[in-house]
């Protein structure tokens, strides 16, 4: 009775290019002992009015492998897609980039409720700023601080892009915005390597939006409409052209309206043919079976590489089958001669240590240190080739436990490895290969582009780990009980307990097995790009609100104000590359899967330094220490916060009035320039919340004023301290 679903397979549907109405869409896919049906993203297409509106299963075939396969099922409404929005930031964009912002933001703003999107800009590097994580509001306030950059590195940005989108689960759009040429490229053949990508992406189109593109690239001479063409129509997309920023609003709109005439297809292929590898590669054919007036064709690439399954125990693999094909797809020969890859770490206690090959000295824009050194100049490099090399590299694996509960953003993970006494570092540069390391220095850094290249390493490296892996299968058994349910509420057969009971058991086993794209998933994320500055503010956040739950400074948070200044250095302006992986497994509770984050170092300028450096000095941490090495403060705050809001800010002018009759009191002059941070504590009553607004002279090692503030923003009681002992008063009045 229930062969039509004990016999099913996973499958992957993909679009080719040109496809006729009348003519079979091609695909290949991946067959495993997995039990499902199959839903097959369609695009129905009406040849008269409401052509499509009475469309049923008779009215289609598929064909698996030149076998009928039954049809259940026609949906004229679409699945849930995964949105990804990469925007090319590039200097010459400088001019465009309001309106391009714009239409971003109305592009995101209708998407359906059920959908998802990721956000990515992209000149000399790709940064992801919005992950899966992120809500509608941290969406539209990243296209908001959109800012142009330098050089393009167009391809293999997208590369890397539609790479990561293909390792999610279900339906995937990306859509490229770009105005210009590849001008940046680490290893040659970029193009090629993107257009492999995509084509072997799972139910993933492409869109690309050409603003003013030229008639020929400068560099090349070729006509830039040309590759942006292969990507689209490989994968079942379009190229859609703007002479205009302004005329932007038309291409997404089109996008949107293709996506509305997706629908999808639910067959259930015929029993797979005897195959002792789990997985073959097959072609399936949908063909319009009646005179219906709605043309069908399928949505994604009909072009698929069929990787062999992983096998039940992934650290037994062996280490060279997994070195080749680290490096096979996006890595250079010279990196694979050189014998690299995330798979010859050895773990001591908690941390994984070895040597792998990396990208050591970045294409695009860095800034020359010897020059700044040697004779006070700013000097930028533009145009030199990148340099791989082998170095040392450790992993922080942290207890399950504490990732899962504690280290949910970049500070945590930062503050991670100071506990530990250690301090995130990268080596300075003798020719090609790195130099001695500093003392206590922690190589948990990866280049930006190493760590997308080697994200499913890095999972495996995680799975080795007992606790790591046991967290893996529990989801794969939660992932497959769901899925368990869903077929049996889908079918169309009535099946006996027995039939039941067999069905779960072979659905079940497959989380015994989970496959390496799994693993990648849940153990490798790309949990976002965070700039450095903010990435420390972060970290600034975590030690404080730690320090006031604990009424003292932490061991992280000692040796944070004591290492600042080496830390300010190695994510300082980029000298060798300007994105750094931090590897320290942090958790997404969203997603409900353990990644990295990339830190983005502070944004090269022609001439300048950078603007978006990290802070000179930690003022938040040390107005904390200030506070808690006061014995009477202490006790007052010491287990009563609940909440540490920390914010620099610009001095406020309210500070500065001298108020009538002593109702409020005034700063001392001169400090109209100094540095201000806020600190708001809430206790464990809601109702009980202050303020600390501390003026901090620039070099001061003490705070110049402190101004305390009782109530909301609108009725707030305001004073200035004349002393600690004023604070502890005013502490004591308000309750605490």
């Amino acid at each position: 009775m229930a062969r039509s679903i004990l016999g099913s397979v996973a499958i992957v549907v993909g679009l080719a290019s040109g496809f006729a109405a009348e003519e079979p869409a091609r695909v290949v896919y991946r067959e495993r002992a997995l039990v499902q049906r199959v839903h097959w993203p369609v695009a129905l297409l009406p040849l008269t009015a409401r052509g499509c509106d009475g469309l049923s299963p008779t009215d289609i075939r598929v064909l698996d492998g030149g076998r009928e396969a039954r049809v259940t099922k026609v949906e004229r409404s679409r699945l849930p897609t995964l949105h990804g929005l990469l925007i090319d930031t590039s200097a010459s964009m400088h001019e465009r980039l309001e309106e391009v912002q714009a239409a971003a933001l109305r592009y995101l703003r209708v998407l359906p409720e059920q959908d998802r999107a990721l956000l990515a800009a992209f000149d000399d590097d790709l940064v992801l700023l919005a992950g899966r994580q992120a809500d509608a509001g941290a969406r539209a306030g990243a296209i908001v601080r959109l800012r142009a950059g330098t050089a393009t590195a167009l391809w293999e940005a997208l590369e890397s892009f539609a790479a990561y989108l293909a390792s999610q689960p279900g339906r995937k759009v990306l859509v490229l915005l770009s105005d210009g040429c590849n001008t940046v490229e680490r290893v040659p053949g970029a193009f090629e390597r993107a257009l492999q990508t995509v084509s072997q992406a799972e139910q993933l189109t492409v869109f690309a939006i050409g603003l003013a593109l030229p008639q020929t690239c400068p560099k090349t001479g070729e006509d830039p409409r040309q590759g942006l063409r292969r990507l689209a129509e490989r994968t079942g997309g379009r190229v859609f052209e703007a002479t205009r920023a302004d005329e932007l609003r038309g291409p997404f709109e089109q996008i949107l309206d293709q996506l509305r005439h997706e629908g999808y297809v639910v067959f259930e292929p015929p029993a797979p043919d005897d195959n002792p590898e789990g997985e073959v590669a097959r072609e399936v054919s949908l063909i319009r079976a009646s005179a219906v007036p709605c043309a069908l064709r399928s949505a994604g690439a009909p072009l698929r590489y069929v990787r062999p399954r992983a096998s039940e125990n992934m650290d037994l693999v062996a280490a060279g089958a997994l070195r080749e094909r680290a490096w096979s797809a996006s890595w250079p020969r010279a990196w694979r001669a050189a014998g690299g890859g995330g798979v010859g770490l050895r773990l001591e206690g908690e941390w994984w240590r070895g040597e792998l090959v990396d990208l050591l000295l970045d294409a695009g824009s860095l800034y020359d240190l010897e020059a700044w050194f040697t004779w006070g100049q700013v000097r930028l490099h533009a145009d030199r080739p990148a340099r791989f090399g082998a170095r040392p590299v450790e992993i922080l694996a942290p207890p399950l436990a504490r990732v899962v509960g504690e280290i949910r953003d970049v500070g945590t993970a930062l503050q991670a490895v100071l506990e530990r006494g250690r301090v995130p570092d990268w080596p300075s540069l003798s020719g090609t290969q790195p130099a001695a390391w500093e003392p206590g220095g922690a190589p948990v850094l990866l280049s930006g582009s190493g760590f997308l290249a080697l994200r499913e390493e890095l999972a495996r490296q995680l799975f080795t780990h007992p606790d790591y892996r046991a967290w893996v299968f529990e989801h794969a058994r939660k992932e497959a009980e769901e899925q368990f349910q869903r077929l049996v509420a889908e079918s169309t057969e009535t099946l006996t307990e027995e039939e039941r009971r067999q069905f779960r058991a072979v659905v079940l086993a497959q989380a015994a097995r989970p496959s390496a794209e799994t693993v990648a998933r849940r153990l490798g994320g790309w949990l976002g790009d965070v700039p450095a500055r903010e990435a420390f503010d972060a970290l600034e956040r975590a030690l404080v609100h730690r320090a006031f739950a604990e009424g003292s400074l932490s061991a992280a948070a000692r040796h944070a104000l004591e290492v600042w200044p080496r830390l300010r250095r190695v994510f300082g302006p980029p000298a060798r590359v300007r994105v750094v992986a931090l590897l320290v497994p942090a958790y997404d509770p969203v997603a409900e899967e353990i990644g990295f984050y990339r830190i983005v170092l502070p944004r090269p300028r022609p001439g300048r330094w950078p603007l978006d450096t990290v802070r000179a000095s930690p003022r938040a941490l040390e107005t904390a220490a200030w506070l808690l090495q006061i014995p009477a403060i202490r006790e007052k705050l010491e287990g009563k916060v609940r909440e540490v809001a920390v914010t620099y800010r610009s001095p406020d002018p309210e500070d500065f009035v001298r108020a009538r009759r002593g109702r409020r009191a005034a700063l001392v002059g001169g400090l109209e320039n100094a540095e201000v941070v806020e600190l708001r504590l809430r206790a464990e009553e809601a109702a009980r919340a202050f303020a600390l607004r501390v003026y901090w002279p620039a070099g001061a090692t003490a705070p110049g004023a402190v101004v305390f503030e009782e109530g909301t923003s609108e009725s707030a009681s305001r004073a200035v301290l004349a002393d600690p002992q004023a604070l502890v008063d005013l502490l004591h009045n308000a309750g605490w």
